[in-house]
């Protein structure tokens, strides 16, 4: 594990965007595994305001981590709104170099199913960027997943959902959602764990036992061997 500890969200993610760059210099046709919300954000501004030729984007396939269930891919609400929105629009990728799960497929299950192949069809994964929640959630893979999880339909905890509430606006959250498996995330080259802010404290400290723990899913990310991890002083308790 490679540890950074930054002062503070902008510094940690302009870090970020540094090693991204490193990790994928080079790389003829990088394919990545991408999530959203406000963690990442830092980092997609600066991967678009630097737009490096050092990455190659014209031939770069990224891949949503995970997707609500019963919200449509236009809706802003969706994942694949949001990263086309912040990411790949701005670096003028095409929508056909952007994949996520379908959350409006009839059978959620053949869709995760389907997924995973796809996923497959293009391995290796050169690069897989996460977020963790407060409670060790990694993904949509919750408290109680399995280390050789595959892309699955997962049962949103009352935590996350709360977590994710001001992106709903007083609208309900959805309770089921697409999400590639623990499994998934291991196959991928590289790791990159971004985590900030003092909630996620108790989620970075279990993490640091590097001991695999189904209660917090995030420990199984420990045993990669590229596994970088990135953390503002608040969620590393400083």
């Amino acid at each position: 594990m490679d540890l950074h500890i930054d002062n503070t969200p902008l510094e940690a993610s302009l870090r970020a965007a540094s090693h991204v760059t490193s990790v994928l210099h080079g790389v003829a046709n990088p394919v990545m595994m991408l999530p959203t919300g406000n963690t990442p954000r830092g980092l997609y501004q600066e991967l678009v305001s630097d737009s490096s030729e050092h990455i190659a984007w014209p031939q770069a396939t990224v891949f949503a981590l995970d997707e609500y269930i019963g919200i449509a891919p236009e809706d802003p609400r969706s994942f694949r709104f949001q990263l086309w929105k912040e990411l790949c629009s701005p670096l003028g990728l095409s929508p056909s170099q952007l994949f996520s799960p379908e959350g409006m497929a009839e059978d959620p299950v053949l869709e995760a199913t389907r997924y995973e192949e796809q996923l497959r069809d293009h391995h290796p994964v050169s690069l897989c960027v996460l977020g963790v929640g407060s409670n060790g959630h990694v993904a949509f893979n919750e408290p109680g997943s399995h280390p050789d999880s595959l892309t699955h339909v997962a049962t949103l905890s009352e935590s996350t959902r709360v977590d994710n509430a001001a992106l709903f606006k007083g609208s309900v959250v959805p309770t089921k959602a697409l999400t590639v498996g623990i499994s998934t995330v291991m196959a991928s080259e590289h790791l990159l764990l971004l985590a900030f802010g003092a909630k996620k404290t108790l989620a970075v400290e279990n993490l640091m036992k590097a001991e695999p723990d189904a209660s917090f899913p995030v420990t199984f990310l420990a045993q990669h061997p590229h596994l970088t991890v990135i953390l503002d002083k608040a969620a590393a308790g400083r």
